[in-house]
């Protein structure tokens, strides 16, 4: 895709908390959701969230500063433990997408 490398990956050879999710986001912009959750599972959910997220906003909704906040803290420990699952998956003989 023409796409820069994790300067993290690069540097100690451990991919980073969002390696491979710019892939994954551009998978599922073209439609290809089997794509985009072998590169990163959190793809479909980010372009998911972003136009619910514009939608609301379309309709005049607000989120209390409090509310977003929590879901923020949620949705990073949720993307934390994916990353730690995924780490263990290529510790175990996994492949990194290529």
């Amino acid at each position: 895709m023409g796409l820069w490398s994790c300067p993290l990956r690069q540097l100690t050879g451990i991919p980073c908390p969002t390696c491979y999710l710019t892939r994954s986001v551009l998978a599922t912009l073209h439609g290809d959701l089997a794509q985009a959750m072998e590169w990163h599972a959190f793809g479909p959910v980010l372009v998911g969230l972003a136009l619910a997220l514009g939608l609301w906003t379309l309709l005049g909704g607000r989120l209390a500063s409090r509310r977003l906040l929590q879901l923020a803290c949620a949705a990073a420990l949720l993307a934390f433990g994916y990353w730690l699952l995924r780490l263990w998956g290529w510790s175990q003989g996994q492949p990194l997408p290529t």
